[in-house]
């Protein structure tokens, strides 16, 4: 027989042992999740952390992360705009901002529903590069206005809260500059269907805004886009739901959104009451000379009090002075028209033929 000691059983982990183990299978799952997706679909963080130019990693802003981790709203396939696709479909170039060579770099859009409008916004993150770059260090607003672009065709393609593809196109894009943009800024980017107006056209509402700062806007931009017949005829079902629900006849309130605000100058001491608009005037809401800052506002308003004091006694007398030339011109004019008729009629007078047979009877008698 033999002596030696039987088997042990095998020893049975502890629960704490085993929660330890899979915490750390977990993890490493989870990263190696995290390696494959910031490979094959790189976030803004990782754009942000791989741009040295513009900062490491503790630069980036925690909103960011917070909004790319977020679970809200529905990420928008952005495939088409890979240069595989592209090349593909035989289109002409990258794509201007979502493309490695692009000037700003951009997240993927997330499409979210707000109750103030009822209908889709689409929100992302941006980081203009040098290649962006106006003045030094600053962002061209020209790059800014395209972003606006971009922002307005895919809430667009998202009007109905899936992507549409090519449904339309942007009209105009009304870009208004509240504060310049510094390079390797990153910022969010806000597009909101505000209404539906005549059927096809798409009002849209842009912005760029710094979370980091209280939401401090850098620019807005008001925009239209043109849907085709098809996305439009798909739509209408989804605009009558959305009309009802908030109560609304259908009647579009605001046909003159787009019209710029007539400009007058009342006048009191004179026999006029306005002055006609200067051409090429923009709108008071963008900035009448193109500064689009407070210092626009401040130049508007001293070139307003210079009118003013200046433009409006001058205009006064010169009304005045005006009727008196029309009047004096009015007299001349009746004098020379009274004198021609009594010019014609002596001529008339003096060719009549009873005329000369008067002057041989005068004769007659006299002799």
């Amino acid at each position: 027989m033999s002596t030696e000691d039987p088997p042990k059983p095998p020893s049975l982990p502890t629960v704490d042992e085993e929660l330890a183990k899979l915490r750390i299978l977990c993890e490493k799952q989870e990263a190696e999740i995290i390696a494959l997706k910031e490979r094959y679909e790189p976030t803004m963080t990782t754009i942000v952390k791989a741009a040295g130019t513009y900062g490491a990693s503790e630069d980036v802003p925690t909103w960011v992360e917070a909004f790319e981790n977020s679970i809200e709203g529905l990420v928008v396939d952005d495939t088409f705009t890979t240069s595989s696709y592209r090349e593909n479909n035989r289109f002409k170039g990258l794509d201007f901002f979502h493309s490695s060579a692009s000037s700003c770099k951009l997240s993927q859009y997330r499409v979210f529903e707000t109750p103030r409008t009822n209908w889709m916004k689409v929100e992302a993150v941006v980081q203009f590069t040098k290649n962006a770059e106006g003045a030094k260090g600053w962002v061209h607003r020209g790059a800014v206005s395209a972003l606006m672009d971009d922002a307005a065709n895919f809430a667009g393609f998202n009007i109905s809260g899936e992507l549409n593809l090519f449904s339309g196109f942007t009209k105009q894009v009304f870009t208004t500059y509240s504060r310049p943009v510094r390079i390797g800024a990153i910022l969010k980017l806000i597009g909101q269907v505000e209404r539906v107006r005549n059927r096809t056209d798409i009002i849209i509402t842009c912005s760029l805004i710094d979370p980091s700062y209280n939401n401090a806007l850098h620019a807005k931009a008001d925009c239209i886009f043109v849907m085709n017949e098809s996305a439009a005829e798909m739509l209408e079902p989804l605009v009558a739901m959305k009309q009802k629900e908030r109560g609304n006849s259908g009647a579009d309130k605001s046909a003159e959104w787009n019209t710029p605000e007539p400009w007058s100058v009342e006048m009191s001491k004179t026999s006029f009451e306005t002055v006609p608009d200067p051409a090429f005037r923009p709108p008071n809401r963008v900035g009448r000379y193109g500064l689009g800052s407070r210092i626009d506002d401040d130049l508007a308003q001293k070139i307003d009090e210079r009118t003013a004091r200046t433009f409006i006694p001058k205009a006064g007398s010169l009304i005045k002075n005006a009727e008196k030339h029309v009047t004096k011109k009015r007299i001349e004019q009746e004098r020379t028209r009274l004198e021609a008729e009594e010019e014609l009629e002596r001529e008339r007078v003096r060719n009549h033929p009873a005329r000369g047979i008067g002057r041989v009877w005068g004769a007659r008698s006299d002799s």
